[in-house]
C-alpha cells in the first residue's frame, strides 16, 4: 500500500493527485467487495474437490490457487506493459529529459514538510483504522448480544452491511475518478465532514443509560443475547436502536470513509511535497497498522470488562480530539509549496 501510495504521489501532478489516489483506494475497495463473493464460484468443487495433474482443487484450496494466478498475471503486467515515470524528481543531481547540449540540470535539496501537517495526517489515519478494527473486532458478537440474533443471523447481517457498505464505497470510487464530481471537493472542508460522520453514529449508538430497553439475557441452547455468566454488565444494559446502528454503520464505511481514504491520503501527499515519498507513505501505512494492532487488544478487554459503553466512549473523544486538531490546524494543511515560500500564510485557495 505504501509502494502504491508513493508512485501515485510523486508520478501525478498536483490537480491529477486526488484521482490518481482514488484509483488506487478504489482498486483495492473493489478488491475487497469482490473477493468474498468469487468464494462462491469455488462452492462447486465441494470438500472432496477434483485431481487435475496431481494437484487437488477443492473449495479450500481453489481460492488460494485462483489468488496465485491473479498475482502472477499482475507481475507480468509490471514487468511487460508497466512504464515507470515520474513528474518530478528531487535530489543532488537530476537528469530531466535530454536537452540539447547534454547537460544535467541540477535541482536543490529541498526543506522538510511541516511536522505538524504530517503528524496530523498520521494521526488521522491511525484513527481511521482503529475505528475500523474495532468494529471487526466485536462486529458480530455486538450484534447477536445487541440485538438477540442467533450467530448465524449475524454473520449474515454482518456481510450484508459490509457488502452493502463496499459497493457504495466502489461507486463513489468510479464517480471520483471518472467523472468530474472531484473537482467539487474541498479536500479540508470534506476531510472534516467525513470524521464529523463516525462521531456523530457514535454518539448515536452510544448505550446511555437513561434508555429504557435493557438487553435480553441469554438462556440455554441460544448464542443469541447478552450472556451474564460471562459479562456482569449485561444485567443492566442499555439497547441502541438497530436501524441507526445498520444505517450509520454504512454511512460511516461506505461513504465517510471512502471520502478520507481519497481527501487525507491526497493533503498528506501535497504536504509532503514532490520528493521522493516511499518513507513519508511508509509511516502513514505503518500508523493504519499500529491501529490496527492496538484496537483488538484495547478495545476487547474494555469491552469485555465494561461492555460498548467505554469503547464507544474512547473513539468519542477521540474523535473530538481530531476534529477539533483539522479545524484549528486548517491553514497549516496545504501543499509544500505554499509552506515553503510563505511558511503558512492564510489561504482560502482550495488544495
Amino acid at each position: 500500500m505504501s509502494l502504491l501510495r508513493a508512485y501515485a504521489s510523486t508520478a501525478s501532478t498536483s490537480e491529477d493527485r486526488s484521482r490518481a489516489i482514488a484509483c488506487v483506494s478504489g482498486g483495492i475497495a473493489l478488491g475487497n467487495m469482490i473477493g468474498p463473493g468469487l468464494q462462491l464460484l469455488f462452492t462447486p468443487f465441494g470438500a472432496e474437490g477434483i485431481n487435475v495433474l496431481g494437484l487437488t482443487i477443492s473449495i479450500y484450496t481453489s481460492p488460494a490457487l485462483f489468488c496465485l494466478l491473479l498475482n502472477g498475471l499482475g507481475l507480468l503486467i509490471v514487468q511487460f506493459a508497466f512504464e515507470e515515470k515520474y513528474i518530478i524528481q528531487h535530489g543532488k543531481n537530476v537528469k530531466e529529459g535530454e536537452e540539447d547540449n547534454g547537460e544535467v540540470k541540477k535541482v536543490n535539496k529541498i526543506g522538510n514538510p511541516d511536522f505538524i501537517a504530517v503528524l496530523l495526517c498520521v494521526f488521522t489515519r491511525f484513527l481511521q483504522i482503529f475505528l475500523n478494527t474495532t468494529t471487526e473486532s466485536i462486529g458480530s458478537a455486538y450484534l447477536m448480544m445487541m440485538f438477540s440474533l442467533e450467530k448465524e443471523v449475524a454473520v449474515s447481517v454482518n456481510a450484508g452491511i459490509h457488502t452493502v457498505g463496499g459497493g457504495i464505497a466502489a461507486a463513489m470510487f468510479v464517480s471520483f475518478i471518472f467523472t468530474n464530481f472531484r473537482k467539487c471537493f474541498r479536500m479540508r472542508l470534506f476531510t472534516v465532514i467525513s470524521l464529523i460522520i463516525p462521531l456523530i453514529w457514535l454518539i448515536a449508538t452510544y448505550p446511555y443509560s437513561f434508555y429504557s430497553d435493557r438487553v435480553k439475557i441469554m438462556v440455554n441452547g441460544s448464542h443469541a443475547d447478552c450472556d451474564l455468566s460471562k459479562y456482569s454488565w449485561c444485567a443492566d444494559q442499555p439497547k441502541v436502536n438497530e436501524y441507526i446502528y445498520i444505517g450509520g454503520y454504512i454511512m460511516v464505511f461506505g461513504i465517510a470513509y471512502t471520502i478520507i481514504n481519497i481527501t487525507v491520503t491526497t493533503i498528506y501527499s501535497k504536504v509532503v511535497g514532490p520528493r521522493p515519498q516511499g518513507t513519508y507513505q511508509g509511516i502513514y501505512q505503518t500508523a493504519g497498522s499500529f491501529g490496527r494492532m492496538l484496537a483488538p487488544i484495547l478495545m476487547s478487554y474494555s469491552y469485555t470488562a465494561y461492555g460498548p459503553s467505554v469503547p464507544w466512549f474512547i473513539l468519542i473523544v477521540s474523535f473530538m480530539i481530531l476534529i477539533s486538531a483539522w479545524i484549528v490546524l486548517r491553514e497549516r494543511m496545504v501543499p509544500f509549496g505554499r509552506y515553503e515560500t510563505t511558511k503558512i500564510e492564510p489561504s482560502d485557495q482550495k488544495i
